[in-house]
């Protein structure tokens, strides 16, 4: 188990909190069906993070010509997910806030918070997912306060881990020098989804609007005309699907494995039956912990430097 956080949570004004009986109520507001969909994901992102051994690590290497070195990783002390202010902004379906948020707890942090606009409270789904997640710190700031906000967090601990997902880039409050020893990480994938539809009634198309309502879905190949009136209709063969640049694909699992050559490496390639599930294959544990210096000794334990 990880040790005690030493943040003495919560550190932001409780007037800022989303209580429990908000929480709730989104909670019930979501049916079945789409609450086990939210569930399914994150059982899944557990099997892909696993818990256990990444909170805290020492590597001991014996070197040729005498040298040992001895290197400690532990698990960053508090991490800090901002949701965008739109829900048509990058990073806010939940399939995309649980996939940015199981990692951090399986990787042993111990103090983790969510910071939402107002606006995202209207989300159900959205509340329902941080719900499900057991996130017990969750906070609805107007966007021009939340550098204010992260400026109290990186004061009381500086090491810390910020998942923006809110698109701060933008305004760029976190080039401040307080900064410099926070590791803030920043989706890479593009929110635009392309979906190969081969045969009729092969996506659940109702899945994937609510469960990523900011993306721009597109339906190609010879059955999009099956796709929700929602959906956008790509022009084009199998060729101009998988070249355009900076998009998720989604592909039957016999397309997967007998063209898995001719599609893109980098990224995220959905198959029917993971409408409803994310992964975010650059948040690495190089995000969720950090190195604690090196020790080098010589080979008989005598430490000549650290």
């Amino acid at each position: 188990m990880p040790e005690p956080g030493t943040l003495a949570w919560p550190v932001l004004s409780d007037d800022l909190r989303v209580q429990d009986d908000v929480l709730a109520a989104s909670y019930s507001s979501v049916g079945d069906v789409e609450r086990s969909w939210i569930k399914k994901n994150i059982a899944q992102l557990y099997a892909l993070h696993p818990p256990g051994g990444t909170d805290r690590s020492s590597t001991c290497t014996s070197w040729s010509g005498g040298l040992a070195t001895t290197s400690t990783r532990l698990a960053r002390p508090w991490a800090c997910l901002v949701c965008p202010e739109s829900m048509s902004e990058a990073g806010a379906g939940p399939a995309e806030i649980a996939a940015a948020l199981v990692p951090v707890m399986t990787a042993g942090i111990t103090d983790i918070l969510a910071i939402l606009p107002p606006s995202s409270l209207q989300s159900a789904h959205l509340l329902t997912t941080l719900e499900l997640c057991g996130l017990e710190n969750v906070y609805a700031v107007p966007r021009k306060a939340i550098p204010k906000e992260l400026h109290v967090l990186v004061a009381r601990d500086p090491a810390g881990l910020i998942l923006d997902l809110g698109g701060l880039a933008s305004c760029d409050p976190l080039t401040a020098e307080v900064f410099h020893r926070t590791m803030v990480w920043r989706p890479r994938l593009s929110r635009q989804l392309r979906i190969w539809c081969a045969t009729p009634d092969q996506w659940d198309w109702s899945t994937l609007e609510w469960n990523h309502p900011h993306a721009r879905i597109e339906a190609w190949g010879p059955c999009r005309e099956t796709a929700s009136d929602r959906v956008l209709q790509g022009d084009g063969d199998w060729d101009d699907f998988r070249r355009l640049p900076g998009a998720v694909l989604g592909v039957g699992a016999d397309m997967l494995h007998a063209r898995l050559s001719d599609l893109p490496g980098p990224g995220l390639i959905l198959t029917p039956g993971q409408e409803g599930c994310w992964y975010w294959p650059d948040l690495d544990p190089g995000f969720l912990c950090f190195q604690r210096g090196m020790a080098l000794a010589d080979s008989r334990g005598e430490a000549i430097a650290s």
